[in-house]
């Protein structure tokens, strides 16, 4: 209770004297009453003093005076001036700051690294990137403030630093490069991607998914090609999708160039770059690439056209649906019609792609997504493709609860023919459920007059 009180009265007398000269350059009533709070040995007492260092007293002056109690606190305290300084934002502590970096108290050096971020300069760059080799608190501090340091020739510093730190350092410079979105660095990064060190690789390429663009699209193909197939090729080809993403059809013409003497594992990811780009020119590329001889080229081949956002693609797929083999990529070429010829936001449902789709199918698990489709549709000519899959003893009660789902959206007109596909569902259909809806069903519907209100 004494505790609170003395709080609370030394918070009313701070107010008091802050009202006061409020106008004015802080004086020495309110820097001493600050001093006093944060040297107090009570936590609450400093938290109070630590968050006026923050917000209040303004000036170099006071900023110098309050970084000069460093020295003379416990290590805690130190920690928490330090952070409070950094909020502060006055490079008039940056020589406090830089001197509390020889602390034994790794906490005290983990702050001070961490003030760095709003008070530092480029000349702190080293000191961050020598810490980003240090465990725990100090290299998340030094990679935070990294980030976060201003200055126009901060990017410069830390590419000049890239030449000379150890691997674990480049990494992280790397990532600073990212998160500072420094675009001018992209071609330094570029090299990085070459270094001898894979996590500096790994570390480039994630940076070039940030801050590459389209011009950069023939260096990155040339980086996948040259990637260990695995992780560090995977982490290539995201970069390049980002760029695609970004560059779109500007960056067919690299991808192309590229893909000529692409590996089989390569050249699968330089198709998927190529879908990416989307356009005339990526897709008959692809096209072709479904007559290639290695396996896995022509299956990604496949898989590009498959998942193609328009019906450019329906003439390719088509073709190679009709094919017998190999039955896998057969497949996924119904599966490619099926979904261009299902309704989405800017297009009716194909129904007669959809009855294309069906007649090609030659496994059951792509017919069954024809009927999804279909049962989703309310029209008699959904239901007229639907009807003849009834009597397949391996459809029979998708086609069944496909019926029932198309004529509970029908109107009353052509009941006769609506019921009949009905009483056959009900005399089909294996599923109880599916059964006890159909019967349902099979109740005449009341024509309507008007509009449902």
């Amino acid at each position: 209770m004494k505790r609170t009180l003395v709080l609370l009265s030394t918070i009313f007398a701070f107010a008091l004297l802050a009202s006061l000269q409020a106008a004015e350059e802080p004086g020495d009533e309110v820097i001493q009453l600050i001093i006093g709070l944060v040297s107090d040995k009570d936590k609450d007492m400093r938290s109070v003093g630590l968050q006026q260092v923050r917000e209040e007293a303004k000036g170099a002056a006071a900023t110098k005076r309050f970084a000069a109690l460093l020295p003379k606190l416990p290590a805690e305290a130190q920690a928490g001036m330090l952070d409070a300084l950094g909020d502060r934002g006055d490079k008039a502590a940056r020589p406090a700051v830089l001197e509390m970096l020889k602390s034994k108290e790794e906490q005290v050096r983990a702050s001070a690294l961490r003030a760095l971020a709003n008070i530092g300069e480029t000349a702190d760059v080293p000191t961050l990137a020598q810490s980003l080799t240090a465990a725990g608190p100090e290299k998340a501090a030094a990679r935070i403030s990294l980030a976060k340091l201003r200055g126009p020739e901060i990017n410069a510093a830390i590419v000049a630093e890239l030449k000379t730190a150890k691997a674990e350092a480049r990494a992280e410079l790397l990532g600073a490069l990212a998160a500072r979105k420094a675009a001018e660095c992209v071609h330094s990064v570029i090299t990085a991607a070459e270094d001898a060190d894979p996590a500096v690789r790994a570390a480039a390429l994630a940076a070039l998914r940030v801050l590459a663009d389209q011009k950069q699209t023939g260096a990155i193909v040339k980086l996948l090609k040259a990637a260990k197939e695995g992780q560090e090729q995977w982490k290539a080809e995201q970069a390049l999708l980002a760029v695609c993403t970004r560059g779109r059809e500007a960056c067919v013409e690299p991808i192309l160039a590229g893909a000529k003497d692409a590996d089989a594992s390569a050249g699968a990811a330089l198709l998927r770059a190529l879908a990416r780009c989307g356009g005339a020119k990526a897709l008959e590329a692809i096209v072709a690439a479904t007559k290639e001889q290695r396996a896995e080229v022509r299956a990604e081949a496949v898989r590009a056209l498959a998942n193609w956002p328009d019906p450019s693609a329906i003439p390719a797929l088509r073709a190679i649906a009709q094919q017998a083999e190999p039955i896998a990529q057969q497949g996924v070429a119904v599966e490619g019609l099926v979904r261009l010829a299902s309704p989405g936001k800017d297009r009716p449902a194909n129904v007669a792609l959809l009855g294309e789709a069906m007649k090609l199918a030659r496994r059951t698990q792509e017919k069954r997504l024809v009927l999804g489709v279909l049962g989703g549709l309310g029209t008699p000519e959904a239901l007229a493709l639907v009807a003849p899959m009834i009597d397949d003893p391996s459809l029979t009660d998708e086609a069944c609860l496909a019926a029932v789902l198309i004529v509970e959206k029908l109107s009353a007109a052509d009941q006769a023919r609506q019921k009949a596909v009905l009483e056959k569902a009900c005399d089909k259909a294996k599923d109880p459920e599916i059964r006890e809806r159909a019967k349902k069903g099979v109740a005449p519907k009341r024509a309507r007059i008007g509009p449902d209100f």
